[in-house]
């Protein structure tokens, strides 16, 4: 399935409403990619060009059950899980597009300064896509 490119606040809607607010669900996996190599010979690429992440996200309750959000260009990302004698259900997200940046979370505010010890997932990018995907359980997606 292609991509759709979330342009404005409507699109942001549209995907709110598919997936149920993001209420119910939980972040499976993230992958990162960076765009920073070393090739076979030593010489090293040492810009972050892409800067790219993949999250794939499932739901409980949404009439699109499994999705992956892809956020180009980060700015900015905060992970930290909760420990596991908690639970790391999504209840509300944050979902925002602000001048040219989007700006999505975990919980219901956006916390650019998150203090120490805070859990949560905060993500700053200049551009976002997304598309339904139809991966459930507990098998990894991307491969380490």
């Amino acid at each position: 399935m292609n991509y759709i490119k979330i342009n404005t606040e409507a699109d942001i809607q549209k995907l709110n409403e598919k997936f149920n607010f993001f209420h119910d669900s939980c972040i499976k996996e993230i992958n990162y990619i960076s765009g920073e190599y070393v090739d076979a010979k030593g010489a090293m690429y040492p810009f972050n060009s892409e800067r790219k992440l993949s999250v794939i996200l499932q739901s409980q309750d949404a009439q699109i059950r499994s999705i992956e959000l892809i956020f180009e260009k980060i700015r900015s990302l905060y992970l930290a899980p909760k420990i596991p004698d908690y639970d790391g259900i999504i209840y509300e997200s944050y979902f925002k597009k602000e001048q040219d940046l989007f700006y999505w979370s975990d919980s219901d505010e956006f916390i650019s300064e998150p203090k120490q010890n805070e859990s949560g997932t905060f993500i700053i990018a200049e551009a976002v896509k997304w598309r339904e995907v139809h991966f459930f359980g507990n098998e990894q997606i991307y491969i380490m």
